[in-house]
């Protein structure tokens, strides 16, 4: 329902006219009684938690940007039962939109080619500006609609709806609100990585449109088939040089275009794009100059990304860390077919500066801390991460040849996508400090991240591309354990070293016939260890009644329920019910039922959190009195921990707990991976232990001195990690033995309660 004109909000906000409406809120008119001035106010009526984050995330990124040709945000408020509300400058004038769409432009549809130059010059300014953040802004939604020109001839980039801080591994499945066809690349359609060539392609496709009156491709389906039109076949009177930029900007493999703003704005700005003026079309008034270039220099906090390689000042920075999807057969304009989509790779690249002076300055002022390479290679009977890095030596280390290359699989989309996040933020973290110190070998190390699914067919097949496409030899993952499984028999039939960090079913590290694994490890106690483990922790608290609900299609589940029955009742206590539920249910009022029934003093639900909010939730509203326990699935910044109140769930580590070597992973941490309001992030177990993983098995390689598989294996098994979460040493099996964290919830905290050996 729309605003009333007239109406004040928050006793300060006049709303003067609609100015927009859209599906989920409306733009107004304001005028600001407390400063005298108009503003616009954008309304988000979309209650989801997904929009409201989005909603929040988009003043967050506003409020902190200042530049001439963007918006400035000045406030944002929620109002109950009504909708956040975002207050920003109001930008006088039209988009260009509006403005190809009047009938007095010649070609139909098109603008003046020097002044639509003028316009994206200043676009491309706003973007370098954006881009260079740290970390980087991507807009994600460039469009004739989402630029505004002022009544004195500025261009004004809006719109920061689904706009991105960018991470170059962690991506999320973009809906149909990240989409506008003609627009968007190809990568953004698909659950490729959008990095900043994608808003590179968008204001090619802007470009393309203003200049010619058409759209690039107008539907999804046509979008990727069809041979993109020449400009300067629809419109003759562009200059060559226009066409050759618009073009490499429109290529549908992201390699293949202006791989940084910089140099886009660059090309535009030689000599010779003087165009011809299109029969017709007058010039516009007062035609605006270009703005002065914007040598903005961001130096990044002390532990983000390092360089592999010198880089100019003002070249962006690009990811070591790349991704794969299905690769897709794409013939645009007569070139070779693109290259296996959203390999969005590469080298990743941080501010490096030009003379070693420079570069030492730069590195001591923002105190930044790393080993030298000597001290990574340690014995490995006896290998550890020192607790404190020591500072950046005065030359960075230069890191030479092809990249040592890892694969992680990790969940980005599936039923548990969170463990996804923390997954690649901790293998990630591993691999940026490992390029810090040095490299792999003298090489730098590259991670290629490739959606798995936390299921098996996915796994199975994001493993073969990593294994059999790709010729990876050393994988991390994947976090569950009905993925790891058949993924680790592809691993050890083509000798491949595969780590996983959270995966505890034995079958992962054993084959049928009970023998171990040669190539295959984990960082993570096993199924019958947390449920012994928690079974006799339930025990020694004096519970002598316990329920059990367990999926029986889920060997993850299924395993943690078995070692718990077996251990329980060893320990002389009873089981006094077990019901299995299926996967996708959402009720389950009636299993409730017989819990409570059966007065069991302990409900225990071994599954991932996604199914502990159902079920707890649950729970809370039918009064029921077990104390709820499971296994370390639970561990997610997505559990709601009002539905898990009072309950009980092993894990791997705790970050209450004050070891030294705990508190500095989470300042390391925290000082690379900011929650959506700027905080600090802090790791969650799948994140530690995906570190601990990816470090040991560096570790291993640099051990080996050669890329050789089955030495790494042999180093791996006789390793001894002291790693965040405890001393590391394999079994027979493969499987680490290590302490077992209690975690309890408690007024709303996940609170570490004890740790012990079962």
């Amino acid at each position: 329902m729309a605003l009333a004109t007239g109406s004040v909000l928050i006793d300060r906000y006049r709303i003067v006219r609609l100015l927009g409406q859209g599906g989920f809120g409306a733009v107004y008119r304001v005028w600001d009684l407390h400063l005298n001035s108009p503003y616009a106010l954008k309304e988000n009526l979309d209650s989801s938690p997904e929009a409201a984050r989005q909603f929040a995330r988009e003043a967050q990124i506003l409020a902190n940007l200042h530049h001439p040709n963007l918006p400035r945000v000045t406030d944002h408020f929620s109002l109950p039962d009504q909708g956040q509300y975002l207050v920003m400058e109001y930008v006088e004038g039209e988009d260009l939109e509006e403005m190809r769409c009047k009938s007095s432009c010649q070609p139909s549809g098109s603008l003046p080619e020097q002044q639509t130059l003028t316009w994206v010059i200043q676009i491309l300014e706003a973007l370098e500006y954006l881009h260079r953040q740290q970390p980087p802004i991507i807009h994600r939604d460039i469009k004739p609609a989402n630029i505004r020109i002022t009544p004195q001839g500025q261009a004004m980039l809006v719109d920061f709806g689904i706009a991105k801080i960018f991470n170059p591994v962690l991506r999320t499945t973009i809906g149909a609100r990240a989409i506008t066809p003609g627009f968007s690349p190809l990568e953004q359609y698909g659950q490729g990585v959008t990095d900043a060539r994608s808003d590179i392609y968008a204001l090619g496709a802007t470009m393309y449109t203003l200049l010619t009156g058409q759209i690039p491709a107008e539907s999804t389906t046509r979008a990727w088939q069809d041979p993109l039109l020449p400009a300067e076949q629809i419109n003759p009177g562009l200059s060559p040089l226009t066409c050759q930029v618009i073009a490499k900007a429109l290529q549908t493999d992201p390699l293949g275009r202006w791989q940084n703003v910089g140099d886009f704005r660059a090309a535009l700005s030689k000599p010779g794009l003087q165009g011809r003026q299109q029969p017709g079309a007058p010039a516009l008034s007062n035609p605006p100059q270009p703005l002065p270039a914007q040598n903005i220099v961001q130096v990044a906090p002390a532990g983000a990304i390092s360089a592999t390689a010198p880089m100019q000042v003002n070249q962006p920075v690009e990811p070591t860390i790349r991704e794969i999807a299905p690769p897709r057969k794409i013939d645009r304009r007569g070139q070779r077919s693109a290259l296996p989509l959203i390999l969005v790779g590469g080298v990743i690249v941080f501010l490096l500066v030009i003379s070693t002076i420079i570069g030492y300055w730069v590195f001591t002022t923002v105190g930044s801390a790393t080993a030298t390479p000597e001290q990574v290679l340690l014995p490995p009977t006896s290998t550890s991460l020192p607790a404190a890095l020591p500072a950046f030596p005065p030359t960075p280390p230069v890191i030479k040849g092809a990249p040592v290359r890892i694969g992680l699989l990790a969940p980005l989309s599936g039923p548990a996508p969170s463990f996804g996040v923390s997954d690649t933020e901790g293998a990630e973290l591993a691999v940026i400090e490992w390029n810090d110190r040095g490299g792999l070998l003298g090489r730098p190390v590259e991670l290629v991240v490739v959606d798995s699914q936390c299921s098996a067919d996915p796994a199975l097949n994001a493993a073969h591309k990593l294994i059999i496409q790709e010729g990876i030899k050393y994988i991390v993952g994947e976090i569950c354990s009905s993925a790891s499984i058949p993924v680790s028999e592809l691993a050890e039939q083509n000798r491949v070293v595969q780590i996983s960090p959270t995966s505890t079913n034995p079958a992962v590290t054993e084959d049928k016939g009970g023998r171990t694994k040669q190539f295959v490890f984990r960082a993570c106690f096993i199924d019958p260890y947390q449920g012994m483990a928690m079974a006799k922790f339930a025990a020694e608290r004096g519970y002598q009644t316990a329920f059990i609900l367990f999926d029986p299609d889920n060997v993850y589940v299924t395993g943690l329920a078995e070692s718990f029955e077996k251990s329980f009742i060893e320990s002389g206590r009873r089981i006094v019910g077990k019901e299995p539920y299926h996967s996708n249910q959402t009720d389950f009022a009636e299993l409730l039922g017989r819990v409570a029934s059966s007065k069991a003093e302990v409900l225990y639900i071994p599954d991932y959190y996604n199914l502990i909010n159902l079920v707890g939730a649950q729970a809370k509203q039918m009064g029921l009195g077990a104390v709820l326990m499971g296994g370390d699935g639970w561990d997610s910044v997505d559990l709601d921990v009002r539905a898990a109140e009072g309950g009980f769930y092993t894990n791997h580590y705790d970050p209450g707990d004050p070891q030294p070597a705990v508190q500095e992973w989470l300042r390391r941490y925290g000082a690379h991976y900011r929650d959506d309001l700027g905080r600090p992030k802090t790791p969650d177990a799948i994140a530690t232990l995906a570190y601990d993983s990816t470090n040991m098995l560096l570790a291993a390689i640099q051990q080996a001195g050669v890329e050789d598989t089955g030495e790494v294996a042999a180093i791996l098994a006789g390793m001894k990690w002291e790693g965040v979460t405890g001393m590391i040493a394999f079994d027979g099996f493969h499987n680490p033995i290590k302490p077992v964290v209690i975690i309890n919830i408690r007024n709303g905290e996940k609170v570490f309660y004890t740790s012990f050996r079962p």
